[in-house]
């Protein structure tokens, strides 16, 4: 062998190996990272399967409460109901314009909870709609914006109602912090002061709704005791009105009016 091939065979040699050694390491990593990627693949694609499985889950349950929801009977009113219905609102309608004049408020509003239907979970809705009002000449009716809405949209009202059947605001200023959505709903329309009595079913101890007596320009009372007393014969009157309701339900031969003028401490404007 030549001293030039001796020389090229040492330059070259260290080279071989080296780049021997490399390709080897680069082999054995490239391999190691094959597994991890084929991990993190499988444990994204189950990750995806198990997404899929809840979301055909979720869809199946809401399938199931629309269907529920569909196949429920629809109930229509009969002759009897509506002519039921035009009588009870016919008489509240009459104690709201009463009192209304009585106490010199510009706005009564009768408030009425019902249910407001189930979340997908079973949860219900407590929800209440304003089903009639009593309007001075410089009022606006507010009735469409207030149906269906969320008893807990004045949770103020709803609150003290459970607690003591009523809630005298004086001064809507002074619930503007601890009571700012209530507030807002009187602001809105311009309510300055207003007394709210609870509408309670005797017999099954439960309440029905309430009325709200408000004032926005005129006066405001100098006596809210003897208003206070107003409201309560008031809603007492409209609370006999819906027990008879009741009652004309499984009695239909019997007219509401008939009732509510023959029936003694009734719903007349007797005193």
């Amino acid at each position: 062998m030549s001293t030039e091939q001796l020389i090229e065979l040492c330059i070259t040699a260290p080279c071989a190996v080296v780049l021997a050694v490399l390709v080897i390491v680069l082999f054995f990593e490239l391999k190691r990272f094959d597994k991890k990627t084929k991990a993190q693949d499988d444990a994204r694609s189950e990750q995806e399967k198990q997404q899929a499985a809840l979301f055909e889950k979720l869809l199946g349950a809401m399938a199931d409460v629309q269907g529920q929801a569909e196949n429920l009977p629809v109930k229509c009113h009969s002759k009897e109901e509506e002519t039921s219905v035009a009588e009870i609102n016919e008489i509240v309608r009459a104690q709201l314009d009463r009192l209304r004049i009585l106490v010199r408020a510009n706005r009564i509003g009768f408030y009425y909870f019902h249910n407001g239907g189930y979340a997908i979970n079973g949860i219900p809705f407590a929800k209440m709609s304003l089903l009639l009002e009593s309007l001075d000449g410089s009022s606006a009716p507010v009735m469409t914006s207030y149906q269906n809405m969320p008893r807990q949209l004045m949770p103020g009202v709803i609150e003290q109602i459970a607690a003591d059947g009523s809630y005298d605001i004086d001064n809507i200023e002074t619930i503007k912090e601890k009571d700012s959505s209530t507030y807002c709903v009187y602001h809105d329309r311009g309510t300055k002061t207003a007394y709210i009595k609870g509408i309670k079913d005797n017999l099954k101890d439960v309440y029905l709704g309430f009325i709200s007596v408000e004032y926005s320009l005129n006066p405001f009372p100098s006596d809210p005791k003897k208003v206070n007393v107003e409201i309560g014969k008031t809603v007492q009157r409209i609370a006999g009105a819906l027990q008879l309701y009741n009652d004309g339900k499984q009695n239909p031969e019997e007219s509401l009016v008939n009732k509510g003028k023959s029936t003694k401490g009734g719903i007349d404007d007797g005193e």
